[in-house]
């Protein structure tokens, strides 16, 4: 059993709190909020992100004038050749990531099938739950930027060390589930933290890491010489590449890290919303803690390896910077 019988009680017994859907007038652009008990409100972001992209797709093909079956041959195209370099790379692992811009759920779910009938060997399986269900797969997924960010507001509202916060959520994310989730997602507040932060029994005991953002080449070299440095054999752990993946970018690290360290594909967007019109670039992360006693309350931030995905405040990024970003030593003098 994955979850507790604690936990599924939770769920059974609490409901979605209430989403603000509003126009942003300083944007022009729709804004959508929701407030609550961090375990509920915390898969709001996965049903709303979904529901915005379709009815977005929805009225696109409407006021366009796009025929739907179109798209569908487009898209089963471009899916072909996932298909057909999958087939000739029997080795490599893909699994579905693409609910949250998905075109649709009937899309997702048509591609996610093709993948299992024709290529099941590559088929690690899908994030989408209900879909692995149907569909007789395997669900699959690691923890997402999410929660760090709120184990460290925790520590800030609560006057704690928001950089001991990361070790704090790491420990309890293995200690509830062990060896059988235990990828870890790496970029929370940057990767070159998480390799200083990671220690050499979590180096032994998880099966690997997740890559989401910056040069996924160049992460790859840091992450097997964070291994040696630990003293294990980077052969024996694997990567899980999440950021944008295409057959080209896919096939280029493939090449570049095999017999390195093993290696695995979460493929989003250019999966479940690949049919030549361009998917939509939205993102529901969030953005503020408040204790469950009000003694506290902190904004969030998140410190990826790309600086335009940072989110937060200016001030608060700032604050976190000073705390996770490693600081080069000086070594020098004075020069004649």
């Amino acid at each position: 059993p994955l979850f507790s019988e604690a936990y599924l009680e939770y769920l059974a017994t609490h409901s979605l709190p209430r989403v603000d859907v509003t126009l942003d007038e300083a944007t022009d652009d729709i804004a959508i909020q929701t407030t609550g008990e961090w375990p509920m409100v915390t898969f709001w972001e996965t049903v709303v992100m979904s529901e915005v992209s379709e009815a977005y797709f929805e009225g696109l093909m409407q006021t366009e004038g796009i025929p739907l079956e179109e798209l569908k041959q487009e898209g089963d195209h471009r899916l072909d050749e996932w298909i057909d370099f999958l087939r000739d790379h029997p080795e490599v692992k893909v699994a579905e990531f693409g609910t949250r811009r998905r075109f649709s759920l009937e899309w997702q779910r048509h591609v996610t099938d093709r993948l299992a009938t024709a290529c099941p060997e590559n088929l690690l399986g899908t994030s989408n739950v209900g879909l692995a269900r149907e569909l007789g797969i395997r669900a699959v997924g690691t923890f997402a930027h999410e929660i760090p960010m709120v184990y460290a507001g925790i520590a800030d509202a609560s006057g704690d060390d928001i950089r001991a916060s990361h070790q704090q959520m790491l420990d309890d994310w293995f200690g509830t589930y062990g060896t059988t989730l235990s990828t870890a997602l790496s970029d929370t507040f940057t990767s070159d933290f998480f390799f200083t932060d990671f220690t050499r029994e979590q180096a032994q005991q998880w099966n690997g890491l997740r890559q989401d953002s910056g040069d996924p080449l160049e992460f790859a070299d840091k992450a097997i010489a964070m291994y040696e440095r630990h003293g294990v054999d980077p052969t024996t752990k694997t990567i899980f590449f999440s950021d944008g993946l295409d057959v080209a970018m896919v096939r280029k690290i493939h090449e570049a890290i095999s017999g390195r360290i093993m290696d695995a594909y979460g493929v989003g967007t250019n999966l479940t919303n690949n049919l030549g019109v361009k998917a939509l670039n939205i993102v529901m992360k969030a953005t503020h803690v408040r204790l469950a006693d009000g003694s506290g309350e902190a904004d969030l931030v998140k410190l990826s390896d790309n600086t335009g995905k940072h989110t937060g405040t200016e001030t608060k990024v700032a604050q976190y910077e000073d705390i996770f970003v490693p600081q080069p030593a000086f070594v020098g003098g004075l020069h004649a």
